[in-house]
């Protein structure tokens, strides 16, 4: 598992006027649950793509476990939006590519978790919305990350399916204790599943409150309520970004 230190300036693009993303300093203990809020261009996916180096961190830094992202790898796993899996691969030639070496056993026993028992042979058209993304899923678990990334998984579901996913991620998250970084536009969705929730102001994004979750799991939806209810009360612009 990986402790993440965040301590980011401005981050800039060549062509861009406007900082994508402003300053954040965050330190991330190991296997903790972070959901990241904020309105939408305040740059939640930029950051995401910083943590797994897809982009440049500077003027900031990002270390991992202490030292520099390039001087300490680790297993990193990455959902998208859209389930991004091979339409000319089966299933479970899906599965294999974040874990090549795993044994049958191994992959017969993920699709049993995510509900997919018997689909190994399928091609992800003949599969729906909802079980394409429970592949994704299983496909970031197998390779056993040591952070785990999402960026808005659920966002395209319907409701009883994304319910029915934040349920499953959330085991799977317990079993494994990767650490997790989530972002979501949904505060129920970030209260039912995380540790500490992370707020971005409006764009350039920057850290205006850093909230622990302090609730008991599994937690139902009167206590996401009300514990939304009571946020909001303390921090009512928190959501505007303000």
């Amino acid at each position: 598992m990986v402790r993440l230190d965040l301590d980011l300036k401005q981050k800039y693009y060549a062509s861009a006027q406007q900082a994508a993303l402003g300053e954040i300093n965050a330190s991330i203990p190991e296997s903790q649950f972070v959901a990241l809020v904020g309105p939408s261009g305040t740059g939640k996916t930029t950051l995401l793509n910083m943590i797994a180096g897809l982009e440049p961190s500077e003027p900031g830094t990002i270390k991992v476990n202490g030292q520099s992202q390039a001087q300490t790898p680790c297993q990193l796993g990455y959902i998208f939006q859209q389930p991004r899996l091979m339409p000319w691969m089966t299933v479970e030639e899906n599965l294999r590519l974040t874990a090549p070496e795993i044994g049958q056993a191994d992959i017969e026993a993920m699709l049993d978790i995510v509900g997919l028992q018997g689909k190994g042979a399928e091609y992800p058209r003949k599969l729906s919305g909802g079980m394409q993304k429970r592949v994704s899923i299983a496909r970031a678990f197998l390779a056993k990350p040591d952070l785990l990334l999402l960026d808005e998984p659920f966002v395209s579901l319907d409701q009883p399916t994304a319910q029915h996913l934040r349920g499953m991620l959330e085991n799977l998250w317990q079993q494994q204790k990767p650490t997790v970084i989530f972002v979501t536009h949904d505060l129920d969705e970030a209260i039912q599943l995380a540790d500490r929730v992370l707020f971005l102001s409006a764009a350039p994004g920057r850290l205006i409150l850093d909230k622990a979750v302090e609730l008991p799991r599994p937690r139902g939806a009167i206590e996401v309520e009300e514990w939304k209810q009571g946020l909001l009360a303390e921090h009512p612009g928190v959501l505007a970004g303000r």
